[in-house]
């Protein structure tokens, strides 16, 4: 029964793979309910809760076994017991502190992202960073040199946002992330060049290969105090993505312990 457990368990993990880049399955309803609830899905936490859905056969084969093995030896030292996995525990902490460390940022960072704000995203331009992060600019988004980034089946558009009076001596100071669908909507919502974006405004900048693959796309160096702004998102969706790392994190601990 351990081989069946085992071959069930991977085959969840190889099956979560899967259906995360092919955008199907348990993944797409996840991420299709968060869309509905939020307004926006979150892939880290998708791919944790599809994973504990793919897993549960062979957590709850693990469970049966545990169940027979102490029937089948009731005189063993609880001690020995503890002491032959205390491995495993160390790496559910490990588990559990990393799912806490997650959701807490999440609840920390919902709650201080402030009020809804109109924001004059010239004044902004000039040097005049607002408080709140939870935004509404009118801008004109700069089509012609978004970036795309393709991550298995989850497309992320990275579109500069200037304001109307804009010149290209300008400076670029925000960069609105979206997803595919989200992109099609801000295109049409408007026939005119300008548009009405909201969000909530991250604490850092573009990073790493996006950073770079934006100044290539735009010819120019990224702003030192250029923004990123998660189009569409708001505290309560940040909040809900805190509760559902807080919430997930515990069935995988609990599920953990029960299967040693």
């Amino acid at each position: 029964m351990r081989l069946l457990r085992d071959a069930v368990g991977l085959a969840g993990v190889l099956a979560t793979g899967w259906w995360a880049f092919t955008f199907s399955g348990p993944y797409r309803f996840i991420a299709d309910s968060q869309l509905d609830w939020f307004g926006v899905y979150y892939p880290s936490v998708t791919n944790v809760l599809t994973l504990v859905v793919a897993i549960t056969p062979a957590l709850l084969m693990s469970i049966v076994l545990r169940v027979q093995e102490r029937a089948a030896h009731p005189e063993e030292d609880r001690r020995i017991w503890l002491y032959e996995r205390y491995g495993q525990f160390a790496i559910i902490a490990i588990v559990a502190a990393g799912f806490a460390a997650q959701g807490a940022y999440k609840l920390g960072d919902a709650a201080t992202m402030g009020p809804r704000t109109a924001v004059d995203l010239a004044a902004w331009e000039a040097g005049e960073v607002p408080v709140s992060r939870w935004v509404e600019v009118k801008a004109v988004p700069a089509w012609d040199v978004a970036v795309t980034v393709v991550d298995g089946s989850l497309e992320t558009t990275i579109l500069p946002l200037l304001s109307p009076d804009w010149t290209p001596e300008g400076r670029v100071v925000l960069y609105a992330t979206m997803t595919k669908e989200q992109q099609y909507r801000l295109y049409n919502s408007r026939s005119d060049e300008r548009r009405t974006v909201s969000g909530t405004v991250a604490r850092v900048g573009l990073q790493g290969s996006e950073g770079a693959w934006m100044a290539d796309s735009q010819a120019r160096p990224l702003d030192p105090h250029h923004r990123v702004l998660e189009y569409e998102n708001t505290p309560d969706a940040t909040k809900q993505s805190g509760i559902l790392w807080l919430g997930g994190g515990s069935v995988v601990v609990l599920m953990m312990v029960f299967a040693i």
